[in-house]
């Protein structure tokens, strides 16, 4: 927080952060109650999703091109319009279920461009030395706004109605865009002599290998198809890179879509509504705050076993929340919940962004991004079979899948417990 570029970064994130979570609660009791289905719930999921895959290397292409500021920025400035859209039209009594499914489409499609940019500028802006405390931070942000937006959100729709809680998303996110017209566009390894020459695992000083030996990197900064498949090589080639990627991968899947699902679940296994979904959201928020905490404070090592161990407590917390019909109990469960979620983001995005060349650092986190666009895709999964089973069964499948995935980690991928 002494970096005055940090802090600046950090005060922005807050209205992003805080729209976004109230736009997951508030677009998904929209859809539940205009539709009453757990499937429609996963179909808009779908529709957010399809764009992160078509989309993300190009955005993670533009972020190793472009000023990543400038991405990030454009990003959230049409997420404000889209938001207000949305506004507009409820307050004309013209939403139907078809436009929430085109506005999550756009928003996939916003997401995709921005989000590795996002994930990217961070050690730009702090240098490697402090990632790891920069990256525990930002997710603090995003915990926080985690308990403060789906609070904000749930007061909104049920004290004075969904318009207002879409046009004050569109003016968090207009707050965000405003704050980061003062975040520099330069990279601090240039200007900061504090950090300049401290290497971390990963981090390589001058050239990388590409360039030095005349490889992918070398000559033109392309924006082609022929620039987006060199950084899918990369992360093809590299065994640690693609490791990460493919154990994140597993554990997303299955651990966040009950979240997507949660407005449904509320109201049709605990009976409650938009007060309790937001209540809910707050309370298991609160594990995330003191996780992020436990995070800043980590010294570098034995992460990927914290990694791991994270998996195994979403799974038996996740298993237990299947089995909850009782509000408390439940509230009690999700804390556990965003206990593991918090060390599986910090961690899977600190040992990606330590063990990643600069030269193809943007088009990695848009793989690690799209990941997050595929767990869409299980949402729909998730919600088709609550529709069959019931929605604690399908969220009890979840679990134990989730379960095995950690013990097989542990068991058979020495290579990730060892990962400092």
């Amino acid at each position: 927080m002494r970096l005055p570029r940090y802090r600046t970064y950090f005060f922005a994130q807050f209205g992003a952060y805080a729209a976004m979570n109230m736009q997951m609660l508030a677009n998904g009791y929209l859809v539940f109650i205009l539709t009453g289905s757990f499937a429609a719930l996963g179909v808009v999921s779908l529709a957010r999703a399809v764009p992160g895959l078509v989309f993300a290397m190009p955005g993670g292409l533009l972020a190793d091109r472009l000023p990543k500021k400038y991405v990030v920025q454009g990003g959230e400035f049409c997420s404000a319009l889209l938001t207000l859209t949305v506004a507009l039209l409820l307050t004309f009594d013209m939403l139907r279920f078809e436009h929430l499914l085109a506005a999550s489409f756009a928003q996939g499609t916003i997401m995709a461009f921005q989000m590795p940019a996002q994930q990217a500028i961070l050690p730009g802006l702090v240098g490697m030395r402090r990632l790891q405390n920069a990256v525990a931070l930002g997710m603090g942000v995003m915990n926080v706004m985690q308990m403060v937006g789906p609070a904000l959100a749930g007061f909104l729709l049920a004290a004075v109605g969904p318009q207002w809680a879409y046009f004050v998303m569109a003016g968090l996110f207009l707050y965000s865009v405003t704050m980061f017209f003062r975040v520099p566009a330069d990279d601090i390894r240039v200007t900061d002599p504090e950090t300049a020459g401290i290497a971390r695992p990963g981090e390589r000083r001058g050239p990388s290998p590409a360039r030095a030996h005349g490889g992918p990197g070398t000559g033109r900064r392309g924006m082609g198809a022929k620039d987006i498949l060199l950084g899918l090589t990369y992360a093809m080639r590299e065994p640690v890179i693609l490791m990460l990627l493919a154990a994140n991968l597993a554990i997303v899947l299955f651990s966040m879509p009950y979240r997507m699902l949660l407005p449904g679940y509320v109201i049709a296994v605990l009976g409650g509504g938009p007060g309790m979904i937001g209540t809910l959201q707050a309370i298991g928020g609160i594990g995330s705050i003191v996780s992020i905490v436990v995070v800043a404070a980590m010294p570098d090592r034995k992460r990927g076993r914290v990694l791991i161990a994270a998996t195994l407590i979403m799974g038996v917390a996740l298993l237990a929340f299947a089995a909850s019909t009782v509000v408390w109990v439940t509230a009690l469960i999700m804390v556990v919940m965003s206990v593991g979620q918090a060390f599986r983001m910090s961690l899977s995005s600190v040992l990606l962004q330590t063990y990643v060349d600069d030269d193809y650092r943007g088009r990695v986190m848009s793989l690690y991004m799209m990941e997050m666009s595929l767990v869409s895709f299980a949402t729909f999964g998730a919600g088709v079979l609550s529709e069959v089973i019931g929605p604690q069964e399908a969220f009890g499948a979840m679990a134990l899948v989730l379960v095995a995935i950690a013990v097989a980690l542990w068991a058979f991928v020495p290579r990730m417990r060892h990962l400092e």
